[in-house]
């Protein structure tokens, strides 16, 4: 007598070996799955992480923004969570608190799901056990139904940063050795010839809830 013990997954077939999670500078279309309020532990730095999904299923973990110094003096972070929060049409933001097998956590739930378009940018680095590592980085957000940044919508212009932006964008080197200072043009994920194919009404009222 034989017993089954596994079952043939033709999706999960297919996908062995591929990365489920952004690996190339680019403009990535999708929404934000998570955000999650922090605090530095050596100097009190208010922050914010955010978890994003492209439209295409993949993940990027980690793209944290600190937004103001333990004295309240604000930091650069800060307008890039406006710009988003403007991109995302939300007036003000708050924290949720949730048990976790590591502690408890703080959510901001006005984010969860939200429409976004990202540009991000890949930054190599040096791991603690000298080894390289990388991680993304915000450059800016954009409306994902035209392709506008927040100036954009608001000044009724052309939808042209995204792209100029795309044009030089490379890898930042961080790493404490040095080595390639630029890893070549990026290319965004999801476009054709990294240029955004935006779809759908540029309309403002068009935003999902």
């Amino acid at each position: 007598m034989s017993n089954s013990m596994f079952n043939y997954d033709q999706s999960q077939g297919v996908s062995a070996g591929v990365s489920n999670y952004v690996s190339e500078s680019g403009a990535y279309a999708g929404r934000i799955l998570t955000a999650e309020w922090n605090v530095s532990s050596g100097k009190g730095t208010k922050g914010i992480e955010i978890t994003f999904e492209t439209s295409d299923g993949l993940k990027a973990n980690y793209l944290s923004l600190w937004y103001e110094k333990a004295d309240g003096t604000q930091l650069s972070g800060a307008k890039m969570l406006n710009a988003i929060m403007g991109c995302t049409k939300v007036a003000s933001l708050n924290s949720t608190s949730v048990n976790h097998p590591e502690g408890q956590k703080h959510f901001c739930p006005e984010l969860a799901n939200k429409s976004i378009g990202l540009i991000l940018q890949k930054v190599l680095y040096t791991k603690n056990d000298n080894s390289d590592g990388y991680k993304f980085e915000i450059r800016i957000p954009f409306i994902p139904q035209n392709g506008k940044t927040l100036a954009e919508q608001l000044g009724n212009k052309d939808a042209v940063t995204v792209n100029n932006i795309l044009k030089t964008l490379t890898d930042k080197d961080d790493r404490t050795q040095g080595g390639n200072q630029s890893s070549g043009q990026s290319q965004s994920q999801g476009y054709d010839n990294g240029v955004p194919d935006f779809a759908g009404d540029d309309g403002w009222g068009d935003f999902p809830a």
